[in-house]
Formats: structure tokens, sequence, C-alpha cells
């Protein structure tokens, strides 16, 4: 009787294990869009001791099929950041300069291709911006042509002199 009791203490503790697996098994794992999103981590003005030179900004990206960046290791990549800046003149915005960018191959080489993570690009100040307020529009592009959506920086003043 000892015996029985031992044994079907293993099988009920077997049975638990295989449960609590299955169960695991079962959870939803979070589907991520092959449309690529993005979010504004920060941008902020840089300044060499006397005027504001350049922008850094930070983008947290995300990609369902992790298809981001160039494949290509040369100088002619395709362009896969999409960076545009507009002035404000007479308080109204328009349109300045474009500063794209490529961004390298991100896709992992696990077989679960979702990817996030984070990215900081250094954009050039435009020299035709004297003292003036500027923001940035920004999107990324993966390599099926699929478009994030578009982010609006916050307003920088940038000092010149």
């Amino acid at each position: 009787m000892d015996f029985c009791f031992k044994n079907m203490k293993s099988v009920f503790g077997i049975t638990g294990i295989i449960i609590l697996i299955a169960i695991q098994s079962c959870k939803k794992t979070e589907e991520v869009s092959p449309i690529p999103s993005i979010e504004l981590e920060f941008i902020q003005v840089n300044n060499n001791g006397f005027i504001d030179t350049s922008a850094s900004v930070k983008i947290f990206y995300r990609d369902g099929d992790g298809d981001l960046g160039s494949l290509n290791d040369n100088t002619a990549q395709k362009e896969n950041v999409f960076v545009r800046a507009y002035e404000k003149k007479n308080g109204v915005f328009s349109f300045l300069i474009d500063q794209n960018a490529t961004m390298p191959n991100l896709t992992p080489t696990a077989s679960n291709k979702s990817i996030e993570g984070e990215i900081e690009y250094l954009l050039q100040l435009p020299l035709q911006v004297n003292n003036d307020t500027l923001y940035y529009e920004v999107y990324i592009q993966d390599r099926a042509g699929h478009k994030s959506n578009v982010l609006k920086t916050k307003e920088i003043v940038v000092t010149t002199f």
C-alpha cells in the first residue's frame, strides 16, 4: 500500500509539472506588426561652447519581422531614416531641409525576427538657421517598403551667435 501511495505522488507531481508547462505554453505571445513603429526618446541641442552645432535624437523602434536597415555595407546604401527639418519664420513653421540617413542592418539572426531597440542620430544643424526655432519630423522605412508612423519632435531653440 505504501508503494502505491509513493507512485501516486510521483504521478501527481509529474502531471502537475506537465499541466504547468501546458499552461505556460498557452500564453499568447505579443504580436508585433511587420510595419515598424517609432517613439521619440529625446532630442537635445549640442553646443561647442560658443554656438549650437547639432542635435542628438534618440528613437525607440519596434518591427515585427525585423527587416530594418540596409543590407549593403557600401556608401551607395538606400536611405531608410527620413528626417525633415522645419524652421519657424515670423511665427510660422516651413520646410527647411531633409537630413535623411541610412540605418545599418538590424535583422536578428535568431528564428524570431521581431526586434525593438534604440538608435541615436546626430543631426547637423542647418547652416542657414540663425537664432531660430526648429522641429523635426522623423520616420523609418523597412526593406519591404513599410513606413513607420511619423513622429514630431518638440521645438528646439538654436543659438548660433
